[in-house]
């Protein structure tokens, strides 16, 4: 991913609800839940 992606992500989190945040679990592979908005909504990145 590179940082522009990682952008639109962030600001497509950010702006999915009042409080919106970005999360990034180094645990998981790339598309298994790696990335979060919030802690229930998971983004597949292709």
């Amino acid at each position: 991913m590179n940082f522009i992606e990682f952008r639109k992500i962030s600001h497509l989190c950010k702006n999915h609800s009042d409080y919106g945040f970005m999360v990034i679990d180094k645990t998981p592979k790339m598309n298994e839940g790696r990335y979060r908005c919030g802690f229930h909504t998971f983004i597949k990145i292709k």
